[in-house]
């Protein structure tokens, strides 16, 4: 996933930059200025940069002769560029991660590269994949829904996709027919009946056969609900079968563990959306009047300068239309126009008594007409990464394993004997300058050789800040990780 999502920079990057043509050194100094921003999932999966080099060279090869040959810029009669698996001749990139909201087909969705075409349908979408290439229905499916989307954006007929996959390099056209693109939406139809209530548990059937079912990313999950919501009542007797096999691994009160807190967190999430003052449906269902009224929503915004920070972000300075600001600093917005809903996300940066600046991910100056509108923006993201770790916790191997020894079954941690003469010089001295008392000291020692948790009470005022400040001395004076 992490490899995935710097090649998508790395590439989005070398397609919008001036340079031609692009060698590999190129590529590798946009990553030297991309790595830092990646540096805590780096440091989780035991990365530095320099080790992550030699798992990103096989692909800067690929993505130079690809841009090289579709994108090399140069306005000369004489340079010619290789048409697209479309069939069309690349004249611009339009735009990096295209943002679309689409309230007539019901779809959210982001485009890693839009591009202009020279063709009648003149946008295009071109979807990245890292992996190798294969004829996956789940890709050119995606393709399609971002045909749509783009055809509703940019008021145009549905035209072509393209995926390239950036493994070895093979790119190919996805072409929208009339079936293909009433099944996707009839399915998303179907599915969209699951999602209007996360308490709920009514799920679509599953399938009748398991043959595909061993393949799939979440066929413990899947099974998990077969047998707790559905009492296998709609699972075929050779479903029921895959499914307890797949269960196999885990106790009754692991399973009760899990069910509980999908019921809590469903409860919670369902409370919250009722909570919120704002919701995503009201950019289409209020107007922009009744959402200022309401104090959601900073309207008649004028783009006077954008320039780019440090971090590569976009910082734009709106002049606003009023003194009167419904934001702060660090608010979460969407920024839109009176055409185009939720052209992007920013953050709030200043707030002046005119002016309001705001750091985003695309420049809007130039590509999108004003007067625009900032609303307020609530993300519901921690339910569904919580329930994610839920699905690691049913998980078939050792992170799964120990996650359920600890947090079930109880287990203590596991934790060696040692001795004032295995404690380093470095970590006596730190100790000794801190004055801890004895129980700081031993919750000290054993925090530095338990190997996998440890938990640390107190009262209030008995010292466990103090604790954890020596803690991390220690851990930086050993040269450990610490989060």
């Amino acid at each position: 996933m992490l490899l995935g999502t710097i090649m998508h920079e790395i590439f989005q990057t070398a397609i919008t930059s001036k340079k031609r043509p692009l060698v590999d050194s190129d590529l590798l100094k946009i990553w030297s200025t991309q790595a830092p921003r990646y540096a805590e999932e780096l440091v989780a999966l035991s990365f530095t940069p320099s080790c992550l080099d030699t798992e990103l060279q096989p692909y800067f090869k690929i993505i130079c002769e690809w841009i090289n040959k579709h994108y090399p810029i140069s306005n000369s009669f004489f340079t010619k560029r290789e048409l697209l698996p479309s069939k069309a001749e690349l004249l611009e990139v339009y735009d990096i991660e295209e943002n679309i909201w689409d309230s007539k087909l019901g779809l959210k969705g982001k485009v890693d590269v839009t591009i202009r075409t020279k063709s009648k349908k003149g946008i295009e979408s071109l979807e990245l994949k890292t992996g190798k290439s294969n004829n996956s229905c789940e890709h050119a499916g995606q393709v399609l829904l971002y045909c749509m989307m783009q055809s509703s954006r940019h008021e145009q007929p549905i035209g072509l996709g393209n995926i390239l996959y950036l493994k070895d390099g093979v790119s190919r056209c996805v072409t929208p027919r009339a079936a293909e693109l009433f099944g996707i939406l009839q399915q998303r139809n179907n599915l969209s009946v699951h999602f209007e209530d996360p308490t709920t548990n009514l799920l679509p059937p599953p399938r009748q056969e398991s043959r595909f079912c061993d393949k799939c990313d979440q066929k413990v999950m899947c099974s998990f609900y077969q047998k707790t919501e559905e009492n296998y009542e709609k699972s075929t007797e050779a479903l029921k079968n895959f499914a307890e096999n797949e269960m196999s691994h885990l106790k009754q009160s692991h399973i009760d563990y899990v069910s509980n807190w999908i019921r809590w967190i469903s409860a919670e999430w369902k409370c919250e959306r009722e909570r919120i003052e704002t919701h995503s449906k009201d950019l289409w269902l209020e107007k922009i009047l009744d959402r200022v009224v309401r104090g959601t929503c900073l309207a008649d915004l004028i783009p006077i300068n954008e320039e780019i920070s440090n971090s590569q972000r976009i910082i734009i300075s709106f002049k606003k239309s009023t003194n009167v600001c419904p934001f702060k600093a660090g608010d979460v917005c969407l920024l839109s126009n009176q055409k185009h809903v939720a052209i992007g996300f920013a953050v709030v940066d200043s707030v002046s008594e005119d002016i309001i600046k705001v750091s985003s991910d695309k420049a809007v100056k130039s590509r999108y007409a004003a007067p625009f509108h900032l609303d307020k923006y609530t993300s519901m993201g921690t339910h569904s990464i919580t329930l994610g770790n839920l699905v690691c916790f049913l998980q078939n191997d050792e992170i799964g394993k120990r996650l359920r020894d600890i947090l079930v079954d109880m287990l203590p941690p596991i934790v060696p004997e040692i001795t004032g003469i295995g404690i380093s010089p470095a970590i006596k001295k730190i100790i000794v300058r801190a004055k801890l008392n004895n129980e700081q000291r031993r919750a000290v020692i054993h925090a530095l050789s338990t190997e996998d948790f440890m938990m640390i009470e107190g009262l209030p005022g008995s010292g466990k800040t103090s604790l954890i400040s020596v803690l991390i001395q220690c851990m930086v004076a050993t040269k450990k990780a610490f989060f």
